[in-house]
């Protein structure tokens, strides 16, 4: 299964001018925890997070410093301009992170996770050929798919072995994302195993003693 097959189409954005407050807003209203940033012509430009931002609001507090040189001191040096003065963060092209790691919509599901786990990746925007946001593949969503129900599971592993296998197909059970493949059935070629082990929801696939 590949990216678009699973990605959330509807995607909410910010543009590299938007303001870090609207682009907190807009985060905590729809109640995700990063936001693509595109330009006026739709590709994707970074990527803002709640990371990127929670800590524009939390400036040292004066109350606490007995001198002021520790109220600079205190802060990160790429958050302080050439004067030594705290520099601002406006908009949301000061703190988004750039280049974002992206996949293509033909991605492999399998390739997604990967990627995610490899990069601690929450979600991954997905690009068409010309470099525009046209979806993003959360964790959730993968996950979802080992929610499929069994009858779905059972009709996609039918649907393989129609298209890819010539011999008499073996009855199919599936029981908790558990395919059984029983009898009648020759020795089943391992690609085809592949296959059937590639479907979403898939846990195992378990054959006939004498086919193992």
């Amino acid at each position: 299964m590949r990216a678009c097959d699973v990605m959330t189409t509807e995607v909410y954005c910010v543009g590299p001018e938007t303001s870090v407050k609207e682009a907190a807003t807009l985060l905590l209203r729809r109640q995700v925890r990063g936001l693509p940033v595109v330009n006026a012509d739709g590709t994707l430009v970074g990527v803002v997070t709640e990371a990127d931002l929670f800590t524009i609001g939390c400036a040292p507090d004066p109350r606490r410093h007995a001198r002021r040189d520790l109220i600079v001191a205190a802060l990160p040096s790429e958050h302080v301009d050439a004067s030594g003065r705290p520099e601002d963060r406006r908009i949301v092209a000061d703190v988004m992170s750039t280049p974002a790691v992206t996949a293509r919509a033909d991605a492999d599901l399998a390739d997604l996770a990967r990627i995610m786990l490899s990069e601690h990746l929450t979600r991954l925007p997905i690009l068409d050929d010309h470099n525009r946001l046209v979806g993003l593949v959360s964790r959730r969503d993968l996950v979802r798919l080992l929610a499929r129900p069994d009858s779905d599971i059972a009709d996609d592993v039918r649907q393989v072995l129609l298209d890819w296998y010539a011999e008499v197909s073996p009855a199919v059970s599936v029981a908790d994302g558990e395919v059984t493949l029983a009898e009648p059935a020759a020795a089943l070629p391992d690609l085809l195993l592949a296959l059937v082990r590639a479907i979403p929801g898939v846990i195992a696939v378990h054959l006939p003693a004498r086919h193992r």
